[in-house]
């Protein structure tokens, strides 16, 4: 994960801002004449994908980037965010064996294939066959690095988690 303090940092998402420089809150305060709880739920839930394309859900992203500039900027710049923090982790780990994609972009190839594109000098080569397969879990990458698919269902997990908590509690 690439969260820090609250969801706010990391990537950019469906609605969150992700990264941002924190002196845009003070000019938001000050400039705007915002309110602080107000630049909250912007940032969490008028931001990110949402703010940049026009829809949170990558996949209306992806059915309207041909035609919809704002739509293919949102989709380059999430691929390019999560390009860059699996560089900064692999830089930070000294290199990595695996690569493992879960979650919303997991379910997209093309995504997927933007995501992993010039990562070569890690290692990755992406295997267009396998990535076009829908099943999951699945390999999608040859080489040096391996590079894994896997369906995370988050919420499934975080309830047998609190059920687990709450049974011991």
């Amino acid at each position: 994960t690439s969260m820090g303090f609250t969801p706010l940092e990391g990537m950019v998402m469906g609605t969150r801002s992700g990264d941002i420089d924190p002196a845009i809150i003070p000019f938001l305060v000050e400039k705007e004449r915002m309110e602080p709880q107000a630049i909250l739920n912007m940032l969490q839930k008028e931001s990110g994908l949402k703010a940049l394309g026009g829809a949170s859900d990558v996949r209306d992203l992806l059915a309207r980037e041909k035609t919809d500039p704002a739509a293919k900027l949102a989709l380059d710049l999430f691929a390019y965010r999560i390009k860059t923090r699996i560089g900064a982790y692999i830089a930070a780990l000294g290199g990595v064996d695996i690569i493992v994609l879960g979650g919303g972009i997991a379910r997209s190839s093309v995504m997927r294939e933007r995501i992993l594109e010039r990562m070569e000098y890690f290692g990755v080569k992406l295997d267009q066959k396998a990535n076009a397969q829908k099943s999951l879990p699945n390999r999608i990458a040859k080489g040096k690095t391996l590079v894994y698919v896997l369906d995370v269902d988050e919420q499934a997990h975080m309830l047998k988690l609190a059920r687990k908590y709450l049974k011991t509690a």
